[in-house]
């Protein structure tokens, strides 16, 4: 048996931030990616501006895109990286995972027919107060919330390798690994 591995950032949508996304992107004339500001403490637009960052550490080069969010916050998105293996035509056994993975609901039927035993979940941004067992019951829907409430009680269901309480809130870089049983 085999371990799914995937990669969220968790957001809580408010209506407005759409609209003034849209408003902004018509305004504006920019692209932009509506995303979890850690330091707003929320999804806001985040409008591209225009500048690009290069860092080189001898063995890679990085371009970002510089996007700022309506309080002047920063966020780099990795545009293109370019390896010396690459350059010498070798590729990469394991290529980085997505940084920007928003959740999709998974099936736990499907994925336990396909073999896995474990799925660990390494939580990248979430917002503050949002609880373990409405996340688990919103995105792995065949379950319901109260028997996510009793697996993660009888420890089926890990943080960070500890037995949690069922509101336990979820924050950047925790990992949840749940024993599909």
């Amino acid at each position: 048996m085999s371990t799914y591995h995937v990669n969220w950032i968790l957001t809580v949508q408010e209506p407005s931030v759409a609209e003034n996304s849209a408003n902004a992107a018509c305004e504006n004339n920019r692209n932009v990616i509506n995303r979890y500001c850690a330091n707003c403490g929320k999804v806001v637009p985040f409008a591209d501006s225009g500048k690009v960052r290069r860092n080189a550490n001898g063995k890679n080069i990085h371009v970002f895109a510089i996007y700022k969010c309506p309080k002047d916050h920063t966020w780099n998105k990795r545009v293109t990286e370019e390896s010396l293996a690459a350059a010498a035509g070798r590729e990469d056994d394991c290529p980085a995972a997505d940084p920007q993975t928003t959740p999709r609901p998974l099936s736990v039927n499907e994925l336990r027919g396909a073999g896995f035993s474990t799925i660990v979940i390494r939580i990248l941004a979430a917002p503050a107060g949002i609880r373990l067992d409405q996340v688990l019951a919103q995105y792995l829907r065949e379950i319901s919330r109260s028997e996510w409430q009793r697996r993660i009680k009888e420890g089926s269901v890990l943080v960070n390798e500890n037995i949690v309480k069922a509101s336990f809130a979820l924050r950047e870089s925790v990992e949840v690994s749940i024993a599909l049983i």
